[in-house]
C-alpha cells in the first residue's frame, strides 16, 4: 500500500565531528517519512548538493528540522539563517547530555542562530527512539496546528482592532502590510463603490 504523501521536511545539515549524529539524522527521516512526508537530507539524498538543497527550501517551503548537539557549523547556520529569511516553520531539536541537561554550548551556539527560536520552540532528546518520538509529535502538533488557523472576519469595527493586536502580539514573524485605503481595517468609504 501506498504511503500518503503530506508535504516536504528538510533536515539541517549533518555534524560530522559528533558522535551519533548520522543516526540521529536517520531517525529524524524515518519519523518524517513514516508520517508521510517526502525527506530532503544533505549529503544523504542520493545526488544532493548544498545548492540543491538551498533550492529545495526555496522552492518546496519544507518544514527545516534543525538538529542542534555541541558542535558549532557555519553551514547549519547558513541553512539557519535561509529557513528564516524564507520564513519556513522550523522544529528545533537539542541535544542532552546523558545527565538531562542542555550543554551550555549548545545553548550559545542557538542562541547565535535565533535566540526567538531558542527561547520558545524548542523540544529535547537524548537517543534516536527519544528524537524519533519527538519528531512525530512536532509534526503532528504543527500540521494541527495549521488545520485550525482559518481566517478570522470581525465585522464589528471597534472589534477589529483587538483581534489585530492580538494576532500582532502572538506572531512568530511580523509583516507591515500597506495599502492605498483602509477599507481592509476601517472598512468601504461612504460612496466609493469599489471599496464596498
Amino acid at each position: 500500500m501506498e504511503k500518503l504523501y503530506i508535504g516536504n521536511v528538510c533536515i539541517s545539515s549533518v555534524f560530522v565531528r559528533e558522535s551519533h549524529f548520522k543516526d540521529y539524522r536517520y531517525a529524524a527521516y524515518k519519523a518524517a517519512s513514516d508520517l508521510g512526508y517526502h525527506v530532503y537530507r544533505n549529503p544523504e539524498t542520493p545526488g544532493s548538493t548544498q545548492e540543491k538543497f538551498e533550492k529545495f527550501l526555496e522552492q518546496k517551503r519544507p518544514i527545516f528540522v534543525l538538529l542542534i548537539g555541541t558542535s558549532e557549523s557555519e553551514m547549519v547556520v547558513e541553512e539557519c539563517h535561509k529557513a528564516l529569511s524564507l520564513g519556513l516553520p522550523i522544529i528545533t531539536l537539542l541535544h542532552k547530555t546523558t545527565s538531562g541537561k542542555i550543554p551550555e554550548s549548545t545553548k550559545k551556539f542557538m542562541r547565535s542562530i535565533s535566540k526567538m527560536t531558542f527561547e520558545k520552540a524548542c523540544s529535547t532528546f537524548t537517543d534516536c527512539e527519544d528524537l524519533y518520538g519527538a519528531v512525530q509529535q512536532r509534526l503532528v502538533d504543527y500540521e494541527n496546528e495549521r488545520k485550525i488557523c482559518t481566517a478570522s472576519f470581525v465585522p464589528q469595527h471597534p472589534q477589529i482592532y483587538a483581534k489585530s493586536n492580538d494576532i500582532i502580539n502572538h506572531a512568530k514573524k511580523r509583516i507591515i502590510l500597506c495599502q492605498k485605503t483602509s477599507s481592509l481595517i476601517l472598512g468601504p468609504r461612504k460612496g466609493v463603490s469599489y471599496e464596498t
